[in-house]
């Protein structure tokens, strides 16, 4: 049983055991008047309910975006399964037209796991212009850091700084911003910094949603992410909101270094466990980093 009642205005985290904080998620997601996002299984016995549904919900699971890395190898094999598919539909049999209805839908199911079409969701309904401020946000707060940042550790940033992606319809476009390196779809060997970069790209987009309020959904965002790295989308993901009133973002993550830059005034809010690890106690809410300290020392 879940027993939490929480604020999800602008900036907030669920900090708890592994995937605790989901249900909250899949909540908030699934009673949206809009989506955006992977079709999500409903939990069972799950009883939920939102103050207002009048809003747009983007689910973004950052562990699963490693599933990209099969788009160029499978994408077109799976586009000539659907093909043939199509011409066993029409044959005059019932059970073979019937099993190519099989295949088509299977195969349909298999491109819902790709990032892609949602990303580009996203970019069709974003205002150009405040995706441009987002990635100006972006450039601001990168040149910020490497400023302040002392000259032996700049170079050390600069490794873990995202891979900056866009979204096309031929696939991603993604450039490498230290070394310059270009480069399109997932063919090439790309390090895990893929994976806060397509973090990066969502929240890019969100930002860019205008026609209603927008709440970004990211299951442990600082997956595969470097210490240096989850404070940075941290901090980055906080200046969004902080320049947005429509964009709200809650996250499910594990890293005190992702919540040392995420919170600074946003709310975490602790959710337990029974002993028996079958109940969720109502969740403690934390305004500041510096309760997270107190509890980590204690």
């Amino acid at each position: 049983m879940i027993d939490v009642e929480i604020d999800v205005s602008k900036t907030t985290a669920l900090v708890g055991p592994y995937i605790i904080g989901r249900p909250v998620l899949q909540c908030i997601y699934q009673r949206a008047m809009s989506r955006i996002g992977r079709s999500l299984h409903q939990i069972p016995g799950l009883i939920c309910d939102v103050e207002k549904e009048d809003y747009v919900a983007i689910y973004v699971d950052a562990y699963r975006m490693v599933s990209q890395l099969y788009e160029i190898v499978i994408q077109d094999k799976l586009e000539s399964i659907k093909q043939n598919a199509e011409f066993i539909r029409d044959v005059d049999d019932i059970s073979i037209r019937g099993a190519g209805d099989a295949i088509y839908r299977a195969v349909e199911d298999i491109q819902e796991v790709f990032d892609l079409m949602y990303a580009l969701e996203m970019k069709n309904r974003a205002d150009e212009l405040l995706v441009a401020e987002a990635v100006s946000l972006l450039n601001k707060l990168y040149e910020e850091w490497t400023k302040k940042i002392e000259e032996e550790f700049r170079d050390l940033f600069d490794d873990f700084f995202p891979l900056v992606i866009s979204a096309t319809v031929d696939g991603f476009v993604w450039t490498d911003r230290k070394t310059g390196a270009l480069g399109r779809g997932l063919q090439h060997y790309l390090s895990t910094a893929f994976s806060p970069a397509l973090v990066v790209l969502y929240a890019i987009y969100a930002y860019g949603i205008s026609q209603k309020e927008t709440y970004l959904l990211i299951e442990e965002p600082e997956a595969h992410a470097h210490p240096w790295m989850a404070y940075f989308l941290g901090t980055y993901l906080r200046k969004l909101v902080q320049s947005n009133s429509r964009l709200n973002i809650v996250v499910a993550t594990q890293s005190f270094g992702f919540l040392n830059g995420f919170i600074n005034g946003g709310k975490v809010y602790i959710i337990k466990r029974d002993v028996e690890g079958k109940v969720l106690l109502k969740a403690k809410q934390w305004q500041s980093f510096s309760d997270i300290n107190k509890l980590v020392m204690h």
